[in-house]
């Protein structure tokens, strides 16, 4: 799956009102990205949530 299908599966599912998607993480930049968060796709910040954040990230 290329990443415009993912980001139109992702619209899609969020159109939907779906809880939990299909797609959990996925690589994407430039133009990608600009769409992704012009349909507020994204989910942030996340950085609270990764186990060593508290370790080393303050």
């Amino acid at each position: 799956m290329d990443t415009n299908e993912i980001l139109k599966k992702l619209l899609s599912e969020k159109k939907a009102n779906k809880e939990k998607g299909t797609i959990d993480i996925i690589w994407i930049n430039g133009e990608n990205f600009k769409n992704a968060k012009d349909h507020k796709l994204l989910f942030g910040p996340i950085t609270e949530k990764l186990p060593n954040f508290q370790n080393n990230g303050k």
